[in-house]
């Protein structure tokens, strides 16, 4: 069952550290890492994951993945190696 509306409610440091994040104080990181930020934060805006996925250009499956590691790792987990596969396990 697909849910358009998984949104996700960031919380007051979340939010001002996506802010940071997103307006030039991590210059290091690419492109992915802050698209996959923007999502975060479009969602807590109030946009669905199927308009994110629309403006994006991205599939709404890997918006949802973001989103779940989002929710588990905060935003150390976009920048991790949470989504490069430990090829020694």
């Amino acid at each position: 069952m697909v849910r358009p509306y998984s949104f996700i409610k960031l919380m007051p440091e979340q939010i001002e550290e996506l802010d940071l994040f997103l307006n030039g104080g991590y210059v290091h990181y690419g492109t992915r890492v802050r698209r996959r930020a923007r999502a975060v934060w479009m969602s807590h805006q109030g946009e669905t994951v199927a308009q994110i996925s629309r403006r994006l250009n991205i599939s709404q499956r890997s918006i949802r993945k973001w989103f779940k590691i989002y929710k588990k790792q905060d935003l150390a987990g976009l920048k991790g190696k949470y989504f490069y596969r430990n090829t020694a396990e």
